[in-house]
């Protein structure tokens, strides 16, 4: 799980829709792609990428100094939901409550798993929104840190767009013998995501210009 070297040293996985049940994205086939392009890298700083089909987190995303995590975005079809809670029985973070015989979300509370789409037994609740969201700056260790959000994207080009971004951002910008959690203010996070959240919505607009 270590490297001596200031290089990219890890990336990491869970195993995925292929092999589970709650996982929302293919975190196999993107761990591939990201590896064959940047493992070994060598960086100004240590950087591990850990990829999580779920919210459950099994890989730690979130520890580490980019992290993506599978989410989906409930969607309860208006005018047939029979009010049973299965989905409020299945949900961990009581984001869901039946209120006049119908299923309500509170979103302040949905960390969106999935988990009530895949337990409704009549198929009412779906998955309106898949997606990626990825995190950077976060540590493991004697003293870990949770990484900051930077961004959701909607595809894995998406996703391998950012990656390939940040690994730049930090080869150019970040400082050896820090630990990147420990220098984000430094090398200006909040101007790099909003460049980055730029940079795909106008990539995005091309490509809705070009159809």
């Amino acid at each position: 799980m270590g490297s001596e070297k200031d290089e990219i040293v890890n990336i990491l996985a869970c195993p995925g829709i292929e092999r589970c049940k709650f996982a929302n994205i293919d975190t196999i086939g993107l761990a591939r792609k990201a590896d064959e392009k940047l493992f070994g890298k060598e960086m100004p700083v240590k950087m591990r990428i850990a990829i999580s089909g779920c919210p459950n987190a099994c890989t730690s995303p979130m520890l580490n100094e980019i992290g993506i995590m599978g989410r989906i975005r409930p969607l309860r079809t208006p005018g047939l939901c029979t009010g049973c809670g299965t989905c409020v029985q299945y949900c961990k973070e009581k984001a869901i409550v039946i209120r006049n015989g119908i299923s309500v979300l509170k979103e302040d509370k949905c960390v969106q798993c999935g988990v009530c789409v895949r337990s409704c037994p009549f198929e009412i609740l779906k998955a309106d929104h898949r997606h990626f969201l990825v995190s950077v700056g976060g540590r493991r260790g004697r003293h870990p840190r949770i990484g900051r959000e930077l961004l959701t994207a909607d595809s894995e080009e998406e996703v391998l767009f950012a990656i390939d971004r940040i690994v730049n951002w930090v080869y150019r910008r970040a400082w050896s013998g820090r630990l990147l959690s420990e220098q984000l203010d430094d090398i200006h996070f909040e101007k790099f995501r909003e460049e980055i959240v730029r940079a795909i919505q106008e990539k995005k607009a091309a490509r809705t210009e070009r159809a």
